[in-house]
């Protein structure tokens, strides 16, 4: 429930239905009030109090959450429940772009999303704009696997869908590469040394397992950091 309304109704419904409150879509707004009344009642068993108080602010039948009815659950659409994730990734892969390429997040850029699969292709042109309002782009492209790809370009490749984010214009690229060698040969360093405690007998049999587990965690999280480095620097 915490997961849902933090997570689903916060983070994401309430930012996609921003459009259609500023254009005053009544019918929209009753329903996201419907689906925060119906939260209120969920909740209120956990949260009783600050549950009333929300929930008295909302259109409701009954004078106290406490008595009001119980929600029943109604059909669910998994079919779009996956689409509109696939749609959350790509907009979460074009903000991890922008985070790791340090560009602010006022700035609106031009990105590319490449469509690996037909349902990627069906999904990404028809939540074309919700990709460009909440990804905060000029431009959002989808293109097919065989499209020319801009120089310059960061990527991130997920399941059904590439993304390219151009960086000439945006930073300077050869002070990019330089940090990103850096953070590079340190990875590898960081890599190598964890290895060579793993690959010390004495040590492996000797240490609590835990502490083993911890340095694997820590050998696979320098593995992922070189990796994702790599992509980054082959892409510049």
């Amino acid at each position: 429930l915490y997961s849902f309304i933090w997570g689903d109704f916060c983070d994401w419904f309430l930012e996609v239905s921003k459009p259609q409150l500023r254009e005053g879509d009544a019918k929209h707004a009753a329903f996201m009030a419907y689906i925060l009344e119906t939260s209120m009642r969920l909740l209120q068993p956990f949260m009783p109090f600050i549950s009333e108080e929300i929930w008295s602010k909302l259109p409701h039948q009954g004078d106290t959450l406490s008595l009001a009815d119980w929600p029943v659950a109604g059909p669910t659409d998994l079919a779009v429940e996956a689409e509109f994730a696939l749609l959350q990734d790509a907009i979460r892969a074009s903000r991890n772009l922008r985070s790791e390429s340090n560009i602010p997040p006022g700035k609106k850029l031009n990105i590319s999303f490449v469509a690996l699969t037909e349902r990627a292709q069906t999904v990404l042109n028809a939540g074309n704009g919700y990709l460009t309002q909440l990804s905060n782009l000029e431009t959002a492209s989808i293109v097919t696997p065989d499209s020319p790809r801009p120089e310059n370009a960061t990527s991130s490749q997920l399941a059904e869908f590439e993304v390219w984010l151009p960086l000439e214009g945006l930073i300077d690229v050869e002070k990019e590469r330089a940090k990103l060698e850096k953070q590079l040969e340190t990875a590898q360093k960081e890599h190598a040394k964890v290895s060579n405690k793993l690959g010390n007998a004495a040590f492996v049999d000797k240490a609590p397992r835990e502490v083993v587990e911890k340095e694997e965690a820590k050998r696979a999280e320098f593995a992922s950091q070189i990796e994702k480095l790599s992509q980054r620097l082959a892409a510049l």
